[in-house]
C-alpha cells in the first residue's frame, strides 16, 4: 500500500502526466514493418509496455486502485464520460472479474483486439486499421 501511495504522489507530481498519456496516445510511435504496418509482435510489445506502466507496484497484476489512479491522471480533469469508458474497459479486460487485471488477461485482450482490428486479416495493422481501432477485445 505504501508503494502505491508513493507511486500516486510521483505520478501526480509529474508535469503533463507523461506516463498517463503514453498508454492511450496515438499509435504513431509504434515500431512498424518495412511496409509501415504494425505487426502483432510490435502491437503486443507496445501494450506490454503500457501494462508495465499500469502495474505501479510491480506485483504482476493491475489492481482496481492502480487502474483508477492511472486513468484519473490521464484525464487531467473530471470527465465523467471518459471515466465510464475506463471503467468499462477495466471490466472488459478483467476477464475473470476478480477486480485485478493479470498480465495474461491483458495479453489475451490485446491479442483479440489485434484480430478485431486486422480487418483485412493480413497479420498487420495499417494506419487505416489503427485509426479505426475499437478497443474491444472481441
Amino acid at each position: 500500500m505504501r508503494k502505491l501511495i508513493l507511486a500516486a504522489a510521483i505520478l501526480t507530481a509529474t508535469t503533463g502526466m507523461a506516463m498517463a498519456g503514453e498508454c492511450y496516445s496515438s499509435y504513431s510511435t509504434m515500431t512498424r514493418d518495412p511496409q509501415m504496418n504494425v505487426t502483432r509482435e510490435n502491437w503486443m510489445a507496445y501494450h506490454g509496455q503500457s501494462y508495465a506502466t499500469l502495474d505501479i507496484d510491480h506485483d504482476g497484476n493491475v489492481s482496481k486502485a492502480e487502474w483508477e489512479l492511472y486513468t484519473a491522471a490521464d484525464m487531467k480533469a473530471t470527465d465523467e464520460a471518459r471515466m465510464k469508458y475506463y471503467e468499462s474497459m477495466h471490466n472488459d479486460v478483467d476477464l475473470d472479474q476478480n477486480g485485478v487485471v493479470s498480465q495474461s488477461e491483458w495479453g489475451d485482450y490485446y491479442n483479440k483486439n489485434f484480430d478485431t482490428n486486422d480487418t483485412d486479416k493480413n497479420g498487420t495493422l495499417s494506419d487505416e486499421e489503427l485509426m479505426g481501432q475499437t478497443t474491444k477485445g472481441s
